[in-house]
C-alpha cells in the first residue's frame, strides 16, 4: 500500500495502472531506427575492470531484428548475458520478435563488460554502439548512475 498527501491509502496496483495510463512506462527512444528503439538506457560504476549496462529494446516493426554486438566506445569487450537461478550465463545474440520489448535489469538480462581500461564513475556517460542484423547499428550515450537507481 501507499498513501496519498491526506493519508488515504491507495493499492499499489492502482499507482502502477494509473502510471501506465499516464505513459510514465514508456520511455522516449534515445535511439531509433525502422521500428527498433532503445530507451531508458542506464550504468552503473564499474568494480574493476568490469560493469554493465541495462537498457529496454523494444521492436515496434514488424520484421524480426537480432541483437548481435554491443560496442564499447571506450575499449573492452562485451556480451548480452542472462542472469538465471544466480548464475549469469551468455545469451549470444538477442532475438525482438515483432511487437516485443526486452527490458534488462540487475540480476536479469544485461550488458556485461569486460577488460575496460578505465573506471566508470557516476555521472559519466558510456558511449555504446548496438549492432542488429536488420537496422544496422545505434548510437547510445548511456549515464552511470548510483546503484539502486533506475531512469
Amino acid at each position: 500500500m501507499t498513501f496519498n498527501r491526506w493519508g488515504t491509502r491507495i493499492p499499489l496496483a492502482a499507482v502502477a495502472l494509473a502510471g501506465a495510463a499516464c505513459g510514465l512506462r514508456r520511455a522516449h527512444p534515445l535511439a531509433s531506427r525502422d521500428g527498433v528503439q532503445i530507451e531508458a538506457a542506464y550504468a552503473h560504476p564499474s568494480a574493476g575492470d568490469v560493469a554493465a549496462a541495462y537498457f529496454r529494446i523494444a521492436n515496434r516493426g514488424a520484421t524480426t531484428d537480432t541483437l548481435q554486438t554491443v560496442i564499447n566506445a571506450g575499449g573492452g569487450n562485451a556480451m548480452v548475458m542472462n542472469t538465471v537461478g544466480g548464475r549469469m550465463a551468455p545469451m549470444g545474440s538477442l532475438v525482438l520478435a515483432p511487437g516485443s520489448a526486452v527490458v534488462m535489469a540487475p540480476g536479469g538480462i544485461h550488458v556485461m563488460f569486460g577488460g575496460l581500461t578505465r573506471d566508470w564513475s557516476i555521472g559519466d556517460t558510456i558511449h555504446l554502439t548496438l549492432r542488429f542484423a536488420r537496422v544496422g547499428e545505434l548510437a547510445v550515450a548511456v549515464p552511470v548512475l548510483p546503484f539502486g537507481e533506475i531512469p
